[in-house]
């Protein structure tokens, strides 16, 4: 929560303010692998991680597909949400998967919507936080598109270094759009890198 009340006075929010924004918010747990939005279902809660980790994984069942696009951990990503359910108000191609044991501060968008309508200053801040969100998730998707697999890998243990402890070999492999053996492989001729100081 500490961490959550230093974002919120570092965008000069007041306790006022603070407490409102707080306030609205419910404490929750969320035993691992448990998942918080269905696919399909309509995504109407932004969530702000206060330990644990999650996936945002796409889903096509027509097509067979499960890819994880997107990964929240303490330090990187801690608000997050279904995005395409969640700003259109349609139903999410995606779900969010808790792959640790994890606590949240879940709010609705009837109170986010009410927050921002309210008070320019939280209008503000959720404006640069969403604006921050996608620029982050373009960058990323940039990343994938373009660089080789293994200086992705080396972007995302540079950029997440606590990636490896959150996110298992299957939904890294999957964020990266490679086969779990093949990161394997890029691990260990990292591994073998360093150790022959390449």
């Amino acid at each position: 929560m500490n961490r959550l009340i230093k974002q919120l006075s570092d965008f000069n929010l007041n306790k006022s303010q603070i407490d409102y924004i707080i306030g609205m918010g419910k404490v929750k747990s969320v035993k691992s692998n448990v998942i918080l939005i269905e696919h399909n279902s309509i995504c109407d809660k932004v969530y702000y991680l206060l330990k644990g980790a999650f996936v945002c994984r796409y889903i096509n069942e027509e097509k067979e597909i499960q890819k994880t696009v997107n990964f929240f951990m303490e330090g990187s990503h801690t608000f997050f949400t279904c995005a395409d359910g969640f700003l259109t108000s349609n139903p999410t191609n995606c779900e969010l998967r808790a792959i640790r044991s994890s606590q949240v501060i879940e709010f609705d968008r009837k109170d986010i919507d009410m927050l921002i309508n309210e008070d320019i200053d939280i209008f503000k801040y959720y404006h640069h936080k969403v604006k921050a969100g996608l620029i982050e998730e373009n960058e990323l998707k940039i990343k994938i598109i373009t660089e080789s697999s293994e200086n992705l890998y080396n972007y995302l243990v540079a950029e997440y270094p606590n990636l490896l402890a959150n996110l298992s070999t299957k939904y890294i492999a999957e964020f990266m759009g490679i086969t779990p053996e093949w990161l394997s492989k890029i691990k260990r001729n990292q591994l073998k890198g360093y150790l022959l100081g390449i």
